[in-house]
């Protein structure tokens, strides 16, 4: 009578059944299987579909791409992108050739290059002004002669220099009350002139100006004339001027 080893039957499933894949009880065509777990027994639909055939030697893995930079490539930024959203439809980096101008209504040129210059000078409102004459308004106020007032509240001023001289204690006159004419060369006949004692004055210097009461009372081409009306300086004292005109 012969017997059947239930046992070793049992052993021989188990280890038909390790030879094998297991996978899921259904699949969708064409998408990917990948491994569950880490036996290597078992596979599972991994829910991903290849729609055209896998290069040999590709590689699955997920990758981050940087931003572009003007020397590598990469993705879009946020800040490019906004950028670009902005350029108009249409516009260029090149930079082309004016083919018009118009200034106050009229066309000045209308086609090839144009000349500003031309267009400037040939419009009698937008002539260019000059340091010497007052013109009419240029691409800049114009200014005017220097005797001529700007506006209602501000002239030009020309300004000649300034100099330093000196009040010789010898060199007042005898008259009463004495005077002492000295070579200005800043100074014409119709410049106007300030007087002050020079920064380098000394405390005794300082105090002969102020006991002597000496007051700038004339001038001429390239002359100031002082007078004395206090007690006259034993001391040089030194002056500055400055020379200008309105």
């Amino acid at each position: 009578m012969a017997f059947l080893d239930l046992s070793g039957l049992q052993r021989f499933k188990t280890k038909l059944e390790s030879l094998f894949v297991k996978g899921p009880a259904s699949a969708t065509a064409n998408r990917v299987a990948t491994f569950d777990g880490t036996t290597g027994k078992v596979i599972k639909d991994s829910g991903y579909t290849i729609a055209t055939s896998v290069p040999s030697g590709a590689v699955f893995t997920d990758t981050t791409y940087s931003a572009a930079t003007t020397s590598t490539a990469g993705l879009m930024s946020a800040a490019d992108k906004t950028k670009l959203d902005g350029v108009a439809a249409g516009a260029t980096a090149n930079v082309g050739t004016i083919t018009g101008i118009t200034m106050n209504g009229a066309s000045k040129g209308t086609s090839g290059v144009v000349n500003l210059g031309t267009v400037i000078t040939s419009n009698p409102n937008y002539i260019p002004s000059t340091a010497s004459e007052g013109g009419t308004a240029g691409l800049v106020p114009a200014p005017p002669n220097y005797d001529a007032c700007l506006t209602s509240r501000h002239r030009w001023i020309q300004i000649f220099g300034s100099q330093t001289i000196t009040l010789s204690a010898g060199s007042w006159s005898s008259a009463t009350p004495p005077t002492q004419t000295v070579a200005a060369m800043l100074v014409t006949v119709n410049s106007d002139v300030i007087v002050g004692p020079d920064s380098s004055i000394t405390n005794e210097q300082l105090e002969a100006l102020s006991q002597g009461k000496i007051v700038c009372t004339a001038q001429a081409a390239q002359s100031l004339t002082f007078t004395c009306y206090g007690t006259e300086p034993t001391v040089n004292i030194p002056i500055t001027y400055m020379s200008f005109q309105m």
